[in-house]
C-alpha cells in the first residue's frame, strides 16, 4: 500500500527544487504513480490548495525573495528565473496575489536603503 503522505511531501520537496522550471500536475502525478484527478484530490486534501495553485504560490513567494534580496534584477529577469516566460501574466499573478504590481514591491520591502533613504 501506497503512503500518500509521504509521496505528496516528497512531490511539494520537488516543486521547492525545481520552482524555476515548467511543472505540470501530469508530470507530478506520474511522480506518485496516481491519476492526475487522484493525485490532486490527495494534494487538496494535505496542502488545502490544488497544486497548480501551490505551484504559483511558491514562485510567488521565491519572487518576493528575489526582489528584495536582488533588487538590480528586472521583473522579467525575475519571471525568467522562476521559469516564467510571460513577464505581463506574471506581475498580473503576482499583483493579484500581494495586492501590488513587483516594482511595487521592491520599492516597498527593498531593504538596501541608508539612512538618508538613498540606496547603498
Amino acid at each position: 500500500m501506497k503512503n500518500s503522505g509521504a509521496e505528496i511531501h516528497n512531490v511539494v520537496q520537488y516543486i521547492q527544487d525545481n520552482y524555476d522550471k515548467n511543472i505540470t500536475v501530469t508530470e507530478l502525478a506520474e511522480m506518485t504513480g496516481y491519476s492526475v484527478s487522484h493525485f490532486r484530490r490527495l494534494f487538496v486534501k494535505s496542502y488545502g490548495v490544488s497544486p497548480q495553485e501551490y505551484i504559483f504560490q511558491y514562485k510567488v513567494q521565491k519572487a518576493k525573495e528575489l526582489l528584495t534580496e536582488e533588487p538590480e534584477k528586472s521583473v522579467e529577469e525575475i519571471a525568467e528565473l522562476l521559469g516564467l516566460y510571460n513577464a505581463a501574466h506574471f506581475c498580473k499573478m503576482f499583483k493579484k496575489k500581494t495586492g501590488c504590481s513587483p516594482g511595487e514591491y521592491k520599492e516597498k520591502y527593498y531593504t538596501g536603503k541608508t539612512s538618508s533613504g538613498r540606496l547603498d
